[in-house]
């Protein structure tokens, strides 16, 4: 028998006794298909007792927890906290908020003052008052438009004054029959004019022009309650969702006026209390379901399709079990975030204290990219502290396409250089990004530099002069420190160094070389440097300046075109026949052919247990796991 609980619908009242209804419903318990992955990266490093997420614009996935913040880049956790005596370090070790500001600053309340932390050397600004006198006191940051930034704080509401550099405050209202100020937990935005803020006795419209106010009065059994607000949320459709401590959750409809209380205990209070601790309203295609949480797990509330109100059919909690391995993990939720990846991050009161969900089946989004050609490389790159991703054409217009991290168009070039309208300019194989914040185009007509803004500084080519190619189509580029490999089309290897200065050349068949068409160049987590060519597969010696030919059959080439480095250091290769794993100590493979002739694996893309790789001869994706071939 699957477990069920009943649920009391009250109708609460703003500003006075509005009609409302109330109803019952059931929802059941870990039904609903929903996995809770466990990142062993964050589980190694000790991430636990975490109380907010937060992804920035460089990709880096940031924990607030009660001991400190860690920064997460997929592979690697970096961890810092407060220090006696050192100022720039955390004010306090509890963590309560993060958020990031145009600049690409990220913004960390505590519950002992603010910082302004540098996201690469994790070095911390404190946040001071108009006297200069650090604030000391708890804080979260939200903000609208990533230019202001306003803390709710013990003390009211207040903005940071970029100019001056101090935190005012903006807001310190009191209640009308008491005079009692109010404590601000949390902040929402409607729009330019309205904040709605949570306080320790309800919710608050703020004007941010003439800071004008009204609580909005609510009321249960007919009686008047002033409840603690712990979070509030504001979904895409305008509707305001409130989080309380003890009366539930609340759905204020601006329409209508009138809050709706869902509260999951009776009146007498049972095992699981009416507290909620977090909410996010999660959308994919026309569906949409609001996420909240409570001190037993977390809820699943289906909307109905078009509509703000709940599929009250459909309700699911979602409790730790030990017999459900892909469940949630032990401890309270404490804070969601939902990444670009329509993945929803929960932090939990315990060790995991992170939960990566799976919320909506996996699907397969359309780039933008519109080319007349094919795709010949998809890169990743970070440069001026923003993610982007470079698509690099063949044959065809436009040659490399830019795209920031929401997959928004921001630099289109319809030929490299630029002012090229040569064929050729149309053929853009790779970028890669300096020590210098400036971004290597190799083309069939050039390299070309830009700056971090994507304007072209710099286009060196062939023209029999010191410091240039020795042929103007280049087929890659890799960056090893301020070493430009640059591969030469059919002619070996270019070397510069990122002063632009022309370092030597090796043509095929020198140093070890049997190659003349290199197709990628890859430098492993071990400073290795890889070439997958046109035949075979070579690794550089940087002792002996020669490069080691690899093979991985005794009657055939392998024809590697793509390389993927796996956990362990070892490497999954793409080549005609299927993939090939080796492993650079031992210098052992094992072949992995394709069921089916002709499959040419072009590309591949790995993640944890997984490695997908398209084969161009058979129009098929296939996935590989670690537990089985296909």
């Amino acid at each position: 028998m699957r477990p069920s609980l009943i649920i009391l619908l009250s109708t609460l009242f703003l500003l006075g006794n509005l009609p409302g209804h109330a109803q019952n419903f059931h929802f059941t318990v870990n039904t609903s298909p929903l996995y809770f992955d466990k990142p062993d990266a964050l589980q190694k490093a000790g991430v636990s007792e975490v109380h907010c997420i937060y992804k920035d614009s460089r990709g880096f996935m940031w924990f607030g927890t009660e001991n400190g913040l860690y920064r997460f880049d997929g592979t690697n956790v970096l961890y810092t906290h407060h220090l006696n005596g050192d100022t720039n370090s955390l004010s306090n070790n509890d963590i309560i908020s993060i958020t990031e500001d145009s600049d690409g600053s990220l913004w960390v309340g505590t519950s002992g003052g603010g910082v302004i932390v540098n996201a690469y050397t994790l070095k911390c600004t404190r946040i001071k008052d108009l006297n200069h006198n650090e604030i000391g006191y708890k804080m979260s940051f939200y903000t609208q438009d990533k230019k202001t930034i306003w803390a709710a704080t013990d003390d009211g509401l207040y903005n940071y004054n970029r100019e001056k550099q101090f935190l005012q405050k903006i807001w310190g209202g009191k209640e009308k029959n008491n005079g009692n100020s109010f404590a601000v937990t949390c902040i929402g935005f409607y729009n330019n004019d309205t904040m709605v803020l949570g306080t320790l006795t309800g919710v608050v419209f703020l004007n941010k022009n003439n800071l004008g106010y009204r609580l909005a009065n609510f009321y249960e059994n007919a009686k008047e309650i002033k409840p603690i607000v712990s979070t509030l949320h504001i979904d895409d459709k305008e509707e305001l969702w409130v989080g309380t401590w003890t009366h539930g959750l609340l759905q204020y409809n601006r329409s209508t006026g009138k809050f709706i209380s869902y509260k999951w205990e009776k009146d007498n209070p049972s095992n699981i209390a009416n507290i909620v601790s977090s909410i996010i309203v999660v959308r994919s295609d026309d569906d949409r379901a609001l996420y909240f949480s409570c001190g037993a797990g977390i809820f699943k509330m289906p909307m109905l399709p078009g509509t703000n109100e709940p599929d009250m059919a459909r309700i699911s909690l979602f409790m730790h079990n030990d017999l459900l391995p892909n469940g949630p993990s032990k401890g309270v939720p404490a804070g969601f975030y939902e990444d670009d990846m329509a993945n929803l991050w929960m932090g939990l009161s315990s060790e995991p204290g992170v939960n990566k969900i799976a919320v909506t089946p996996p699907v397969f989004n359309t780039m933008p990219v519109q080319r007349n050609g094919y795709v010949q490389e998809s890169q990743s790159i970070t440069l001026g502290r923003k993610k982007y991703y470079c698509v690099s054409s063949w044959h065809g217009s436009p040659a490399l396409q830019i795209f920031d991290s929401s997959l928004q168009l921001v630099k289109n070039f319809l030929h490299m250089p630029p002012d090229d309208a040569h064929p050729d300019a149309g053929n853009v194989s790779s970028v890669s990004v300096d020590s210098h914040d400036r971004l290597w185009i190799s083309s069939w007509r050039a390299i070309v530099v830009t700056d971090k803004n994507f304007n072209v500084i710099k286009t060196i080519n062939h023209d029999n002069k010191p410091d240039t190619l020795s042929r103007d189509k280049t087929n890659y580029l890799l960056i090893d420190k301020d070493s430009v490999w640059i591969a030469s089309y059919k002619n070996g290897i270019d070397f510069f160094n990122t002063d632009y200065k022309r370092l030597g050349h090796i043509a095929p068949n020198e140093h070890g070389l049997n190659e003349s068409l290199i197709w990628k160049m890859y430098k492993d987590t071990h400073g290795r440097i890889w070439l997958l060519g046109n035949a075979f597969f070579h690794r550089y010696d940087p002792a002996t300046k020669q490069f080691r030919q690899y093979t991985f059959s005794s009657d055939d080439v392998p024809y590697p075109v793509d390389i993927a480095e796996r956990k362990d250091g070892s490497f999954l290769i793409a080549t005609k026949n299927g993939l090939v794993h080796f492993d650079p100590v031992t210098e052992k493979f094992e072949s992995f052919p394709s069921d089916k002739p002709g499959a040419n694996v072009r590309q591949m893309l790995g993640r944890k247990g997984e490695m997908w790789a398209a084969e161009s001869g058979t129009d098929r994706l296939r996935v590989f796991r670690s537990n089985a071939t296909q």
